[in-house]
């Protein structure tokens, strides 16, 4: 196997090699070559060089993996209005590429453009093309390089970058462990708060200002030494099932990681597909008491209610940019290892003209994650919410000419030096139980604690209700 990795990585070399010398004016190039299966989170851990942002994402089944490192060419946006061009750049130089060739751009948009929510080592959103891509598919490896330079000091640049990262991942290692352990623990808000923020929010969905709000909570923690991204997420994967992951490298070593259930949208050709996902019960213990819960959960007024207000609001904005849809005739039950969730499936083609950036801007965000009617919801969230959240419930995922998907950002954590913050949301609708809902949160939470714990030696309690341990 090593052999073959080192043919792979040695054929890809000599195709750049001969690319030195031969500049082409302002077009992109893609070089790839085919590789035996690599341990990508592996990869990407061993890359350490400042100013080289890494990528990875995963959809749902592990069925398409891409990583990259560092850019080749990006587009940073700041706000909602600058989607539409973002998307039609990068299209455009997808474009430009052979009619056998496709590439493929990152992506991530966060749940608001407002000022106040946004982080600023991420922006509002971002569209790049990874200057080295590495991805898995049921059918194979790729390791591909994408070249775009203004000049010929630039491509001959470029490709020696390219040579030093190929470098680099054929000498990589395990990922390492590192010396980490939490000292502090803060829930926002606190249990007496979210409370408060619940009964605040029943009160206007009472008046029919609101028919839903999302509410979120973050708990962060506070830990000495360090702890690396991709480790906590290969730990992740492993104790999730049903999920797409993700992870995306900010400036100032901010990393945007997680392991969402929820689909936003999947295009492949001119045929859509999404989902509406909403209304949570626990998994049970055993066989019995899961098969009962989730029983309780297909007729249960309040999350049927709940997953139907979803629902309608996907259906009446899709109504307006598809030929036709097709959704399920009743919800189902999706399965994760810790909780499971109402689910209806929606399919449609989509009418003429109608592309990538047109549907994220008509249905991101969605009242999974926000609330219906959106604007009330998003301005309830605005005032009530006493932190940003930033990449949280946006949107992240893969854009190209053939194929394009994307994920909601739930499940997910922030991780700097020294802290990390995760993050679980609940929809509040009429009938909704601020008790209820906050066992919801700490349900949805319970997998990335359960790692953390495992990642560090002492028994810590959080302030502000956090109700379970991190007990080794």
């Amino acid at each position: 196997m090593e052999s073959e990795v080192h043919s792979a990585f040695s054929a890809l070399m000599e195709k750049l090699d001969k690319l030195l010398d031969r500049r082409p004016c302002g077009k992109l190039i893609r070089v790839e070559s085919p590789v035996p299966s690599l341990d990508i989170l592996s990869c990407l851990a061993i890359q350490q060089r400042r100013g080289q942002v890494k990528a990875y994402w995963s959809n749902r089944g592990g069925g398409l993996v891409v990583a990259g490192i560092a850019s080749a060419w990006e587009y940073s946006l700041d706000s909602v209005t600058d989607i539409p061009i973002a998307f039609r750049a990068a299209r455009k130089l997808m474009s430009s590429l052979s009619s056998n060739i496709s590439a493929r751009c990152f992506s991530y948009l966060s749940f608001s453009d407002k000022s106040s929510q946004i982080w600023p080592e991420f922006g509002y959103g971002k569209i790049w093309l990874p200057l080295v891509e590495i991805s898995e598919t049921g059918s194979g490896s790729i390791l591909a390089c994408n070249l775009l330079a203004s000049s010929d000091c630039e491509w001959r640049r470029r490709i020696l970058e390219i040579r030093q990262l190929l470098h680099k991942l054929l000498v990589g290692d395990n990922i390492d462990d590192n010396f980490f352990r939490i000292r502090q623990c803060r829930s926002y808000p606190g249990i007496k708060c979210w409370n408060e923020l619940v009964s605040s929010a029943l009160k206007h969905i009472d008046s029919g200002i609101l028919h839903k709000v999302v509410l979120s909570k973050k708990i962060s923690y506070r830990f000495d030494g360090c702890v690396s991204p991709w480790k906590i997420m290969k730990l992740w994967q492993e104790s999730s099932e049903h999920i797409y992951s993700f992870v995306f490298e900010g400036t100032e070593e901010h990393y945007f990681l997680g392991c969402s259930p929820e689909r936003l949208l999947k295009r492949y050709g001119r045929i859509i597909s999404t989902e509406a996902l909403a209304g949570t019960s626990p998994r049970g213990k055993g066989r019995d008491e899961d098969q009962r819960i989730a029983a309780e959960l297909m007729s249960d007024s309040k999350n049927i209610h709940e997953n139907k207000l979803v629902l309608n609001d996907i259906i009446a904005k899709l109504q307006l940019v598809c030929k036709w849809l097709k959704i399920d005739n009743s919800h189902s039950i999706l399965k994760l290892k810790d909780v499971q969730h109402l689910r209806y499936r929606i399919r449609g083609e989509l009418s003429s003209g109608i592309m990538d950036e047109d549907l994220v801007m008509r249905i991101h965000p969605t009242s999974a994650v926000g609330g219906d009617p959106g604007n009330e919801a998003h301005k309830f969230i605005n005032d009530n919410e006493f932190y940003a959240r930033g990449l949280y419930a946006g949107v992240c995922g893969i854009i190209g000419n053939d194929m394009t998907e994307f994920t909601v950002s739930i499940r997910s954590a922030s991780l700097k030096p020294g802290s990390i913050s995760l993050y679980s949301g609940a929809g509040i609708v009429h009938g909704s139980s601020s008790d209820s809902e906050w066992r919801e949160l700490n349900y949805k939470t319970k997998a990335i604690q359960t790692i953390l714990s495992s990642l560090q030696d002492s028994v810590l309690g959080c302030e502000g209700g956090y109700p379970f341990s991190l007990k080794k």
